[in-house]
C-alpha cells in the first residue's frame, strides 16, 4: 500500500476534460486528499478495463456515464468502430449511434463515436494515474504499452486528439497533431520494451513480445499516421521478425483453438495460449462482462446452430457477402427467389439446396472452403408445425425483420471447450479469452512490410503468408501480391477489430475506390462516401468545452 497526496486517480485530467467530468461521474469535496491505493489492485484496474465496463461485472456501477454500459467497454466498442462500416459483419439492432456508423455518414454528435471517445480517455486517465504513484520498472513499462495502445486507436480512429500524460495538470489539454503522436507512441513502446520481460510474469501481463508487435503494427501504419511523411515498412518488418523468431510464442495447433472458451492457460488440449500475447479475460465464475467475449459470442449466434457453450444469443450480427466471399468466391444467393416464411415443395428445396452447392455447419462450409478459418453456417431450411420452410440466403439482411438465419452466420467464437473432459463454467456467461494481440499479426505484419518495401530480415514474403495458411490447412503459394494482403488480412483476422484501418492503408474505405461492399453507405449494392471519413470527428462536445481543439476536416 502506498499512502499519497494527490489529486485521486484522474481529477487532474477529468477538470480538464470538462465534457468528460459527466461521463467520469466523479464528486470531489477538495482538490486535494490524503488516500491509500493498493498499486496491485490498481494494476489489475488498469488491465481489466480493456475488457470491462465498472466496478461491478456484468454491469451495475459503469466508469463512464452511457446509455447501456454493457456497450461501453473498450474492446467491444473499438470492434464496432472499426467492423460496422466495414465489409465483414452486419449490426441490425437500432443502438444508439450504430445506425450512423454502419451506413458511413456518422456526424460529431453520434453517440457511438462520443461513448468510444469517453472510453478511450477514461483508460489512459487509469494509467495516467497508475504511472504517477508507481516505481516498479516492470509495471510501469506494462502500463506504458497498455497506455500506448489507448492512444494508437486515439491515433488512428480521431487523428489530432487532446494529449495528456500525467495528473499533475489541470490546463484543457493541447491538441497533438498526428505526426506529433506517432513519434510519442513509437518512443514510447521502444522505451517500455528495454524495461519488459522477456517472458510474461504471469499469463494475462506484457512483456517485450507485446511492445514489439505493436511497434510492428505503428510501423506498418507509419504512411497513414504520419500524414504521408513517413513510410517504415522495414522497421515494421524488423520488429514483426522479432517476433516471428525470438519471442516465447508459437502459433496454435488449431485456428479454431484461439476463440474457444478453454483458450487459456489452464487448458490442457487447447494450446492457444501459445499464440496469446496479450489477453482480455473473462471468465464466468469471476469476470462477466457484456463488452468482451460475450458481446462477440451472443451476438453471432442464434438457436439452433451447433453448441456454442452457452444459452445466450442475441442474433445481432450478420456477416457480409464479401466476408464469406474471402474463402467462397462462387457462393452466391439462391436462384429462385422465395418470400420469408414461405412454404415450398420438399423436393424443390433439395434441388435448390444442391445447386447452392454451400450450406452446413461450419465444419461443411470449411471443408467445402478448404480453409479452417471459414466458420460459417448457411442454414436453407428450417421446419415449422410439419411444414418445410427455406430461409433468404442472400447473404446479409439489412434490418432485424429478416430471419436472422438468412444470411451466413459466424461460428468462429464461442465458450465451448476444446477439451471433451471440461465444460464451461456457467451455462450462459463465457470463458473464452479475446485474443486481442496474438503472433499470428507479426507473419501478415511481416509480409506486407515486405512487400510494401521493406527490407527482408532472412524470411520471404511467401513463408510468412504461407505459415499462417497452413495452420488453416489452405493451399499455399508463391509470388503474394499487396493486392492480395488485403484479402489474406480479412480471412485471418475477420471480425477481430481491425477491418476499418486495414481497408484504409489499402486506399480501400472512404473516397472514391472502386471498392464496394453489400450495404456500404447503406445501400445494398455499395455505395461510395467521403474521404474525410477515414478520420472520424472529434465529438461536438468535446470541441465546444475545449478551445484548443480543432473539428477535424469536413465535420
Amino acid at each position: 500500500m502506498k499512502t499519497i497526496s494527490k489529486y485521486i486517480f484522474a481529477v487532474g485530467l477529468i477538470l480538464a476534460f470538462n465534457s468528460c467530468v459527466k461521463d467520469l461521474d466523479v464528486k470531489i469535496k477538495d482538490s486535494k486528499v490524503v488516500t491509500e491505493i493498493d498499486n496491485d489492485q490498481l494494476l489489475m484496474k488498469v488491465y481489466a478495463t480493456l475488457g470491462s465496463t465498472g466496478q461491478q461485472g456484468p454491469a451495475g456501477m459503469s466508469d463512464i456515464n452511457v446509455a447501456d454500459e454493457g456497450a461501453s467497454g473498450f474492446y467491444r466498442i473499438l470492434t464496432e468502430v472499426q467492423e460496422f462500416p466495414a465489409d465483414m459483419m452486419l449490426w441490425i439492432w437500432s443502438d444508439a449511434g450504430v445506425a450512423g456508423v454502419t451506413q458511413c455518414n456518422w456526424d460529431s454528435q453520434n453517440e457511438l463515436l462520443r461513448d468510444c471517445w469517453s472510453r478511450l480517455y477514461f483508460n489512459i486517465v487509469m494509467c495516467n494515474s497508475f504511472l504517477d504513484i508507481d516505481d516498479d520498472e516492470v509495471r510501469l513499462a506494462e502500463v506504458r504499452v497498455l497506455r500506448a495502445i489507448y492512444y494508437m486507436t486515439l491515433i488512428d480512429l480521431y487523428g489530432n486528439v487532446p494529449f495528456v500524460t500525467s495528473m499533475e495538470s489541470t490546463d484543457l489539454p493541447e491538441q497533438i497533431m498526428r505526426p506529433d503522436l506517432y513519434d510519442w507512441i513509437e518512443q514510447e513502446l521502444l522505451d517500455a520494451e528495454q524495461h519488459l520481460p522477456d517472458k510474461k510474469l504471469s499469463y494475462f501481463r506484457l512483456d517485450k513480445a507485446a511492445a514489439q508487435i505493436l511497434l510492428a503494427r505503428l510501423y506498418l501504419n507509419s504512411d497513414v499516421y504520419t500524414n504521408h511523411k513517413k513510410q517504415e515498412y522495414t522497421k515494421a518488418a524488423q520488429y514483426a521478425y522479432k517476433v516471428i523468431q525470438n519471442s516465447t510464442y508459437d502459433l496454435a495447433s488449431k485456428y479454431q483453438y484461439l476463440f474457444m472458451g478453454d483458450n487459456d492457460e489452464n487448458s490442457t488440449v487447447n494450446d492457444a495460449y501459445k499464440e496469446i500475447i496479450l489477453p482480455i479475460q473473462a471468465d464466468a465464475d469471476h469476470l462477466r462482462s457484456y463488452a468482451g467475449a460475450m458481446f462477440l459470442i451472443a451476438a453471432t449466434h442464434t438457436e439452433g446452430m451447433p453448441d456454442w457453450g452457452s444459452t445466450a444469443y442475441w442474433t445481432c450480427i450478420r456477416s457480409r457477402r464479401e466476408l464469406v466471399r474471402l474463402f467462397l468466391p462462387s457462393a452466391r444467393p439462391t436462384s429462385i427467389t422465395y418470400s420469408a416464411n414461405a412454404t415450398i415443395d420438399s423436393v424443390k428445396i433439395v434441388n435448390e439446396i444442391q445447386k447452392q452447392k454451400y450450406y452446413g455447419t461450419a465444419a461443411d462450409i470449411s471443408a467445402a472452403a478448404q480453409d479452417e478459418r471459414a466458420l460459417f453456417c448457411n442454414y436453407n431450411t428450417y421446419e415449422k408445425d410439419g411444414k418445410t420452410y427455406l430461409y433468404y440466403t442472400n447473404f446479409a439482411q439489412p434490418n432485424a425483420e429478416a430471419p436472422f438465419k438468412s444470411g451466413w452466420s459466424i461460428e468462429k467464437f464461442t465458450s465451448a471447450y476444446a477439451d471433451p473432459n471440461s465444460k464451461p463454467h456457467d451455462i450462459e456467461w463465457t470463458d473464452m479469452d479475446v485474443p486481442f494481440l496474438r503472433k499470428a499479426e507479426a507473419y501478415l505484419t511481416y509480409a506486407e512490410a515486405v512487400l510494401r518495401g521493406g527490407a527482408s530480415q532472412g524470411m520471404s514474403a511467401d513463408d510468412a503468408v504461407n505459415a499462417i495458411r497452413t495452420r488453416a490447412h489452405a493451399s499455399t503459394k508463391s509470388g503474394w501480391t499487396l493486392d492480395e494482403m488485403l484479402d489474406e488480412w480479412g480471412r485471418e483476422f475477420y471480425c477481430e477489430g481491425r477491418r476499418r484501418s486495414d481497408l484504409i492503408r489499402f486506399d480501400k474505405f472512404g473516397g472514391n475506390n472502386g471498392y464496394y461492399w453489400e450495404m456500404k453507405s447503406g445501400v445494398q449494392s455499395g455505395k461510395d462516401f467521403e474521404s474525410f471519413r477515414n478520420l472520424y470527428p472529434i465529438p461536438y462536445n468535446e470541441i465546444n468545452n475545449n478551445r484548443n481543439l480543432k473539428q477535424n476536416e469536413g465535420y
